[in-house]
């Protein structure tokens, strides 16, 4: 799913891409938070 939503993000135009990534923010804010470091885990820029 991660995959979809980084082609999403580079894809869509501007404004669009910057509205999922502030709705996708606070779901990647608690994922990373309860990931090991180094998992793999990252937010969307």
């Amino acid at each position: 799913m991660r995959e979809v939503l980084e082609i999403a993000s580079r894809t869509l135009p501007r404004k669009a891409a910057r509205e999922l990534r502030a709705a996708v923010h606070p779901t990647d804010k608690r994922y990373s938070a309860r990931s090991m470091p180094g998992s793999g885990a990252h937010g969307v820029r």
